[in-house]
């Protein structure tokens, strides 16, 4: 690999509304290396990329949201972020103010943003091609605190923790869920991204108990013995109603929710007490159904929302980025004292993304699932 050679991935073919992810749905062709930087551009070495579910509704004609635009077939597949590495940046036709005369119209050019060596990420739009090397335009980079580099996880923990599966989690938790002392906390998709920082929150606002719903043995344990969970339920195991039932015996104040359908709707009818509050975070179980999001609920469900007077509402982190900058803050001081644990399931090489977000869709992550696509060397990772 060198850096006048460039690889892509492409949205080969729609899974379907009411269909799941396939490798047939994906393939990776080489592709122009970026040389020609416009005005304002960098060249950006792409280090990682995450994959999210919300990336799963971008593979249909419609996505059903107004924050996220669908992938087109045979193009390259947009993801929701990442990190990367500037290579390059292109020239600024922005004037700067002349120091010497105060004239803001002087020729003098001012400097580019960042600088060849730099480590970026995306901002806030929510835009990370899908290749090796691509060119954003300089709003839409962030510069990524150099500090960050010696904390567990390195540059894998704006990804992972400190963008936007850090925040979810932590503003759901505080400000929609509004966690406080003695409550009981029930997590689902609990071994996931948001689900595993989720739980540590709640214990960190003075949960009482933090009960989590995964997809095996191996993840419930995961959860009590590296993430401090109360308990975990198996929702696979034939015994899981009766097993959440005794977890959940005093009832259930806040239910931060990633899954969705039946476990939902077991969690809110059976077990949630009046006034409940539920973090409706992600319905990972009906992304591949031809459902609005949030998707339609059945009637015993509503009926208890109704006469439990719980609060559901829709959750979307991006309401609250008013309040980005002081909970980056104690989540940067949080995992300097050692509370929290962030954990990665990392595949390698660009190859390897389209079945990095099948894998997560299906549940074979334990925290955030992404893709290292290159070194910071510029040598591109193969399998």
């Amino acid at each position: 690999m060198t850096d006048s050679s460039n690889k892509e991935v492409i949205l080969s073919a729609r899974p379907g509304v009411n269909g799941t992810l396939t490798e047939k749905n994906f393939a990776v062709r080489e592709c122009d290396y970026p040389s020609d930087l416009k005005s304002g551009q960098v060249l950006i070495r792409n280090l990682y990329l995450t994959v999210d579910p919300a990336q799963r509704c971008q593979m249909n004609e419609e996505t059903g949201v107004h924050y996220l635009l669908p992938n087109q077939v045979g193009s390259r597949v947009n993801g929701l972020g990442g990190v990367g590495e500037v290579v390059k940046c292109g020239p600024s036709d922005q004037p700067s103010d002349d120091l010497a005369t105060g004239d803001s119209r002087s020729p003098i050019k001012s400097p580019p943003k960042f600088k060849p060596g730099d480590f970026v990420m995306n901002s806030e739009r929510l835009h990370w091609p899908w290749a090796e090397y691509f060119c954003l335009a300089e709003e839409e980079l962030a510069l990524i605190d150099p500090e960050i580099q010696d904390l567990p996880h390195g540059l894998k923990l704006p990804l992972a923790y400190l963008g936007l599966s850090g925040l979810t989690s932590y503003l759901g938790v505080k400000s929609r869920g509004k966690v406080t002392s003695g409550d009981v906390v029930v997590v689902s998709g609990a071994a996931g991204s948001c689900g595993t920082l989720a739980g540590q929150f709640a214990l960190e606002w003075g949960a009482k108990k933090v009960i989590g719903i995964c997809g095996s043995d191996e993840k419930c344990r995961a959860l009590v013995d590296g993430f401090r969970f109360t308990t975990a339920v198996n929702y696979k195991s034939p015994a899981f109603e009766s097993k959440l039932a005794e977890a959940c015996a005093d009832g259930v104040d806040v239910y931060f929710d990633n899954v969705g359908g039946e476990i939902s709707r077991i969690v809110i009818v059976d077990h949630m007490k009046p006034a409940g509050r539920v973090v409706l975070c992600g319905q990972i179980a009906d992304y591949n159904k031809d459902v609005p999001y949030p998707p339609p609920i059945p009637k015993d469900m509503q009926n208890a929302i109704v006469a439990k007077s719980i609060d559901r509402e829709r959750f979307l982190v991006l309401s609250y980025q008013d309040q980005f900058p002081e909970a980056l803050g104690d989540m940067k001081r949080m995992i300097l004292e050692g509370k929290i644990r962030v954990e990665v399931t990392e595949a390698e090489g660009i190859e390897k993304a389209g079945w990095a977000l099948m894998n997560m869709m299906n549940g074979g992550n334990i925290g955030k699932q992404m893709v290292k696509v290159c070194d910071s060397s510029g040598r591109v990772k193969q399998d």
